[in-house]
């Protein structure tokens, strides 16, 4: 929750007392730990360290990373990844930006890596490995151990071969037995470790079938298809998909299912986020490869379509909001909600809508069971993915936060509804820009949440655009729930959008209106104090007055949207 506050420093000081802050070294590689150690002597526990580049100045933008010091004098170590670049870190007083000491510059480089496109080998295989080693000299090395040995020397590796080049790829042709092994890039003819990868040689007498993607690229959303034969099937084998690089060994797949017969195409649901894939068809419950596919890509969804929620989890019971668009619209373009793992088209949708337009919102009344979900937005009838969301709906043991609506226009009050099982008094919300990292980056606005469940209220101070809203724990930035919304107005309203005179007000049922010049037939939103969408109808020329005598008591937003220009008021409903 560190506050950014607008001043430029405009000097540092001339003595710093015995205050000192020494940084562990000069040269980094990115996500390699960083030690700092201070003496800070007249010190608070809200002391802290921040990393900044060496051209910002504390306190004219945000650190690029900080922590709080725990005692007067002694050591803290960083061990988030920075990116490549130079750094000054600063031992900086009581939660503002008074600098107490300031390390020496220190440059954090690109990491090393060591990757293989097969974490599983079939015994007699060669052997293929991409390495970056940006510090390159013609004696680093790649060797090749087995699992649980540590390169030193003693005993030596199994086979090894120096690289030619900062980057690049290295064959190897030896024909290692069966088992889990490990191939190190290593330094300048000794055991310094740059980077490693992990990868098995299984047995040549497994019986080895097909597995082939249809595609080598999905969009984001497109159901994946998996051409397969097991040569030796049982009930139980079944296809895991990994990211590039995972072995199966020590990393758990993202999706996985059985395969009902020798061979066949399994089809999964659209759900993985874009990136590099590969797929692995294993025996009968367990981590022997029958056989696995070539990588295959998931690439951005349809240029111009988005589907997004007011929630990533929402309390049983709860309406889901969703914005949509369209880019190739048809009156058929449907939103469905499915178990999450279930494809359209292979399975049928739980609940589904048309959209009425190009863009927009649309609201699904929370009919669905606790369970993990996706929300595809569908072409034309039928089951071609344009975009989708995944959400979750949880019962009052799980986290949730969810805005009252998903549009919210300049100045309007922003309201959410939290759920905090594991609530202590120092719990908050936080608002971010979408990729912004709590913690890493302030909050544009936050607050503390004053129980376990309740609704928070934000002031309408936030500028036009996307907007994030997390539920974070303890005065930290472990994530609970998170919640997106937009604040925005359409083209008529960014226009003009002028103040509507409403009366009687307050009011009981019948409300009237006087508009300051003639409009044609007009569209009348009325929302309820939780910015949620209540009532709306086609407002005639002529027609000055809207009834709201179906409303509760309380306070509502009344919007006209005309052709060229829009009106807003507030009525008090008694």
């Amino acid at each position: 929750m560190k506050k950014c506050y607008s001043f430029f420093l405009l000097f540092l000081p001339l003595a710093l007392a015995a205050q000192s802050l020494t940084v562990s070294g000069t040269a980094f590689y990115s996500g390699e730990p960083i030690s700092f150690t201070y003496d800070s002597p007249d010190y608070t526990d809200t002391d802290w360290i921040g990393i900044f580049p060496p051209d910002v100045a504390p306190g004219t933008s945000a650190s690029t990373t900080w922590q709080y010091i725990p005692s007067p004098s002694g050591a803290v170590v960083f061990e988030e990844e920075l990116e490549p670049g130079t750094y000054i870190a600063y031992l900086l007083c009581c939660d503002g930006y008074d600098i107490l000491a300031f390390s020496e510059e220190f440059v954090v480089s690109a990491a090393p890596t060591l990757t293989t496109p097969q974490s599983i080998y079939i015994e007699g295989e060669a052997l293929e490995f991409s390495y970056f080693s940006p510090a390159f000299s013609s004696t680093d090395w790649i060797g090749i151990y087995p699992a649980g040995e540590i390169p030193d020397g003693d005993p030596p590796s199994l086979t090894y071969q120096y690289i030619t080049d900062t980057s690049g790829v290295a064959v190897f042709t030896d024909a290692l037995p069966p088992g889990d092994y490990v191939a190190y890039l290593l330094c300048c003819d000794g055991y310094q470790v740059y980077a490693q990868v992990a990868f098995q040689i299984q047995d040549d007498d497994v019986p080895q079938g097909n597995l082939l993607a249809s595609q080598a690229q999905y969009g984001q959303g497109e159901p994946i298809q998996l051409e397969y034969t097991s040569p030796a099937f049982a009930e139980n084998d079944w296809i895991g998909i990994y990211h590039v690089g995972d072995n199966p060994n020590t990393v758990l797949s993202i999706i996985w299912q059985y395969i009902p017969q020798e061979s066949g195409t399994a089809t999964f649901a659209g759900t993985l986020e874009p990136g590099l894939y590969k797929a692995y068809l294993f025996c009968c419950d367990s981590y022997t490869v029958y056989a696995q596919s070539a990588p295959f890509e998931i690439t951005e969804g349809v240029p111009g379509a988005a589907l997004s929620s007011n929630a990533s989890v929402y309390p049983v019971g709860s309406n889901m909001i969703f914005s949509y668009t369209s880019p190739e619209y048809f009156s058929t373009d449907w939103i469905g909600i499915y178990e999450r793992g279930q494809a359209p088209g292979e399975a049928n949708s739980i609940i589904w809508q048309y959209i009425p337009g190009a863009s927009g919102y649309i609201t699904f009344e929370g009919t669905l069971p606790p369970g993990d979900y996706t929300a595809y937005l569908l072409c034309c009838d039928s089951y071609s993915v344009y975009a989708f969301v995944n959400f979750t709906v949880g019962d009052e043991t799980v986290a949730s936060l969810v805005a009252s609506n998903l549009f919210y226009t300049p100045g309007e009050d922003i309201v959410f509804t939290y759920n905090s099982p594991e609530y202590t008094d120092t719990d908050w919300i936080g608002i971010y820009a979408p990729g912004d990292v709590p913690g890493d980056v302030g909050s544009t606005d936050w607050q503390y949440i004053p129980a376990a469940s309740g609704q928070a209220t934000f002031a309408g101070t936030l500028d036009e655009g996307r907007w994030i809203a997390h539920l974070l724990c303890c005065d930290g930035y472990d994530i609970y729930a998170s919640a997106e919304f937009d604040v925005t107005m359409t083209s008529g309203q960014r226009e003009a959008i002028a103040q509507l005179a409403l009366y009687p007000n307050p009011a009981t049922a019948w409300v009237q209106f006087e508009l300051p010049q003639e409009e044609g037939a007009m569209l009348l939103e009325v929302r309820n104090a939780m910015g949620q969408l209540v009532q709306q109808e086609r407002v005639e020329p002529g027609r000055n007055a809207a009834d709201l005598g179906r409303q509760a008591p309380g306070l509502y937003t009344i919007l006209l949207h005309g052709r060229e220009k829009s009106y807003i008021g507030k009525v008090i409903l008694q």
